[in-house]
């Protein structure tokens, strides 16, 4: 009989892990026997730190030991006080070949003999087989046996059995209790699911592996439902305000003019834009001058032309006398967009006499004072068109006459809360590390999604290379291919992972470290080398990044202060130190600052020197060298990091907001729920106060499992 372990919770790889990292010989099956064996020796021993039960079992023919050790004394006894010599039990538990470091040490204190036929024997004279149980239970009837088991994570002092025990109280609690159920009763009858109640129990106490999982996905597609139907049911009712206001682009004079002027921007680059571009122009052109707000989510890879569509809206909503605020992330990508775009305007308004003069003005926690004040009465007056700026946007709604439209540069450095800040107008989210179409279902559900398509000759010459900190061969060869590329011409990125020295990790480089070690070099005694980090002055930023984009300066140290938006046509190479301290996304967007003209750069190289011998490290680096294209490395970065806070303010690592749902594991799950849910919120009529109810029951869910848990 096999005893079928609960769905991600695998015994035996647990045993496997402990064998592997102790060089133990595992038993070969990946399933837990059930075996009936009578009791026949049973031997403890008590110690200042743990406490031993050594048991030997017999079938009849051969006897096998079975072994368990704890710090808990009374778990020790429990086990002593149900099981009696003499007495046969079923009995289920890994077997193993070899015995682990911590039970070898118990074995040692018992007399076995050697027979003469060299079987070991107990001290009945009984053989003992070769192989062990390890922590098995035991039942008195093969039903119970067969029963799962759900193995909960320990911490500290609170043992799987305490949990398992408080959970049963729990249960007991929850009998006669009534419990919301958020997914409709024909859904849950159609498509198999349980009720809320139903599956708690059947995932805690389930008397069968099919009821466990039905149980985990019937909580699973609950709380996807939690995601959806608020998501989908204000975007309805944004459709429902677009269809009633009627609002049709008029073919008069002034949308002909207005046409006009866009098509000279459309036309002043000196590439053509690509077709996914022209699309997106013409989806946001025809709602951006609705009073009805939309959210964009626009999407593309490196160099994909995310800031050239951006920039078309904001002049769009200029020229029908809206306000655009840009947000950036940082103070040194905020002066990019804003050198880009006011001389992208001047020299449009300078050469074609039929485009209007669009006045931008830059703001962040650097400008203070007069300059302050005199930008905010522009922007207040209607005068400014466009405000560019970081986080101090965020409390500058007030201050704007006329704001119709924001675009958030790079949404993914941003808190769901502070997105929303600016909620009202238009929205435009971008993002150059793509979103997997799995979470795209569910924190963006409510976004009209568009996607960008990468040029072919837009950096996809980069060659990356693995280097080891430790391989002096490899770094003598980097070292001459930048001396060579600046020789050439072309300018070189090192990017650092820290500003000053750190006594705590002093295998980390740092701006100083290699700033000294490239300057003191005698092979580069005649490259201009600078270094940049968010800790400069304003003034000195500014001047070094203006330096570098006029090719003053040949090779540059930086922080990762560069990794999105600043665009140096003459950048081949980029070197990133300690590449394992950076995440896949940060990565890619680093590569993505060379190679990114192929007027002035025809191929670009990328270093990636590590120290670490870890394996998700490792994992890491060797897929930013195999795969160049950002949504194929988004969803590995998803799997390795995991979802990040979807609801809550954090952006990334493992503190999911999310309860029991796991996006990328869960996906046919997740698309149905969003299947259901659209057709759901279709078939329905909802007000605001309707969405508003649906947003509350969707978390009344975890607020009604956390009462349960403080009553008991």
């Amino acid at each position: 009989a096999l005893y079928n372990l609960p769905y991600r919770l695998d015994l035996f790889k647990f045993f496997q892990t402990i064998s592997e990292s102790k060089k133990q010989t595992m038993s070969k099956s990946s399933f837990i026997p059930i075996l009936k064996l009578k009791v026949l020796e049973i031997q403890f021993r008590d110690s200042d730190n743990y406490y031993d039960l050594t048991v030997t079992l017999s079938d009849g023919r051969n006897c096998i030991k079975a072994y368990w050790i704890t710090k808990n004394k009374w778990y020790r006894n429990t086990i002593l006080d149900k099981m009696k010599i003499g007495q046969t039990y079923y009995f289920r538990g890994m077997i193993i070949y070899s015995l682990p470091y911590f039970i070898k040490n118990i074995i040692w204190n018992f007399q076995n003999t050697i027979s003469e036929k060299g079987h070991i024997l107990d001290t009945n004279n009984n053989p003992i087989a070769k192989n062990h149980m390890l922590f098995p239970e035991f039942f008195s009837n093969i039903e119970s046996a067969l029963m799962p088991r759900t193995i909960y994570h320990i911490k500290n002092d609170l043992t799987s059995r305490i949990i398992s025990l408080t959970i049963n109280k729990i249960l007991q609690f929850m009998e006669n209790k009534s419990i919301t159920n958020l997914v409709p009763k024909y859904i849950r009858q159609k498509y198999n699911f349980f009720s809320r109640k139903k599956a708690f129990q059947n995932i805690h106490k389930p008397p069968t592996l099919d009821n466990y999982q039905k149980g985990l996905r019937s909580l699973i597609f609950e709380e996807a439902w939690s995601l959806h139907i608020p998501l989908l049911s204000k975007k309805k009712l944004l459709q429902e305000k677009i269809i009633k206001s009627n609002q049709t682009i008029s073919k008069s004079s002034k949308y002909t003019e207005k046409k006009k002027i866009l098509n000279i921007f459309d036309n002043s680059f000196d590439f053509k834009l690509t077709n996914s571009q022209l699309a997106a122009n013409n989806k946001i052109s025809k709602a951006i001058n609705s009073s009805i707000p939309i959210k964009w989510l626009l999407q593309g890879d490196v160099a994909s032309g995310k800031t050239i569509v951006a920039l078309r809206a904001m002049i769009d909503t200029a020229l029908s006398g809206g306000q655009s605020a840009l947000l950036a992330p940082t103070i040194i990508i905020g002066w990019q967009h804003y050198y880009f775009i006011k001389n992208k305007l001047e020299q449009l308004y300078k050469n074609n006499p039929n485009f209007p003069k669009i006045e931008v003005e830059l703001i962040n926690s650097t400008i203070t004072g007069k300059n302050r004040q005199k930008i905010l009465e522009k922007v207040n007056s209607n005068k400014t068109k466009l405000l560019i700026g970081t986080t101090s946007l965020l409390h500058l709604k007030s201050e704007f006459k006329n704001l119709k439209l924001i675009v958030i540069d790079e949404q993914h450095k941003y808190g769901v809360a502070q997105r929303n800040t600016l909620d009202g107008p238009h929205i435009i989210s971008m993002t150059a590390t793509p979103i997997p179409r799995t979470v795209a279902l569910s924190i963006f559900a409510d976004y009209e999604i568009i996607t960008l398509e990468k040029p072919e000759t837009s950096n996809n010459l980069i060659k990356t290379e693995l280097i080891s900190s430790f391989n002096l061969k490899q770094i003598e060869f980097m070292k001459n291919k930048i001396l060579h590329e600046a020789k050439n011409g072309k300018q070189i990125i090192l990017i650092v992972p820290r500003i000053k020295p750190d006594k705590k990790a002093l295998n980390i480089q740092n701006i100083e470290s290699i700033y000294n070690e490239y300057k003191n070099d005698k092979f580069f005694k005649n490259c201009q080398i600078k270094f940049i980090h968010g800790k400069l002055k304003s003034e000195v930023k500014k001047d070094i990044m203006n330096k570098m984009k006029n090719c003053q300066i040949d090779i540059l140290v930086s922080t990762t202060v560069i990794e999105v938006g600043v665009d140096l046509k003459k950048a081949s190479t980029i070197v990133i130190y300690n590449a394992a301290f950076f995440s896949i996304a940060e990565l890619h967007q680093l590569r993505g600052r060379v190679a990114r003209d192929s007027n002035y750069v025809s191929k670009g190289f990328c270093y990636l020197i590590c120290n670490s011998e870890n394996q998700i490290a490792q994992t890491k680096l060797e897929n930013i060298k195999k795969y160049n294209n950002g949504f194929t490395l988004s969803k590995i970065d998803l799997k390795l990091r995991g979802e990040g806070d979807i609801l809550g303010k954090a952006q990334s690592g493992k503190k999911s907001s999310l309860k029991i749902m796991r996006i990328l594991d869960d996906f046919p799950t997740l698309e149905l729920s969003y299947k259901l849910a659209k057709k759901y919120i279709n078939s329905q009529y909802f007000n605001l106060e309707d969405v508003k109810y649906l947003e509350d029951q969707s978390w009344q869910i975890y607020s009604e499992t956390n009462e349960f848990l403080n009553k008991i």
